[in-house]
């Protein structure tokens, strides 16, 4: 439901004499409608959890600039299979877009205020990548 602010002119009685004032009231109507909204790229970690921390700290990372695997890529190189399955990402980038699903929808709704927002999500032709990220992680012992 969207909501608009009003200015209401009121009038009351104090000590014997009619006076006025204006309040605001907030005005509730029905809205509805469909709202379309392309997401691209959302990074999905399929690392363990420490992984996942240091991708967060590197983003972001330039989708533009990816090329086409290559086995030399890793050639005498050890590498971290990916621990989540593709299921598990997917629920997890849904998780991701929720937030801006919901703001989008409040923006479109216009108005003062909303409240009440039910929506239905159907996800249309999603992609999905695999990505090898060049993050090299070291330690020390000292």
């Amino acid at each position: 439901m969207r909501g608009v602010y009003d200015n209401v002119q009121e009038t009351y009685w104090e000590n014997g004499v009619t006076k006025q004032r204006t309040r605001r009231k907030l005005k509730w109507s029905k809205a509805n409608g469909k709202l379309t909204k392309d997401f691209k790229n959302i990074l999905i970690p399929a690392s363990g959890k420490e992984g996942a921390k240091c991708l967060k700290k590197l983003e972001p990372f330039q989708f533009k600039e990816l090329v086409p695997y290559q086995n030399d890529y890793l050639a005498e190189m050890s590498a971290e299979r990916y621990q989540v399955e593709l299921p598990d990402s997917w629920k997890e980038a849904q998780k991701k877009v929720i937030p801006a699903i919901k703001t989008s929808i409040e923006t479109d709704i216009g108005g003062d205020s909303t409240k009440d927002i039910k929506y239905q999500t159907y996800y249309q032709q999603p992609e999905f990548k695999h990505l090898v990220l060049p993050i090299w992680i070291n330690s020390y012992t000292f």
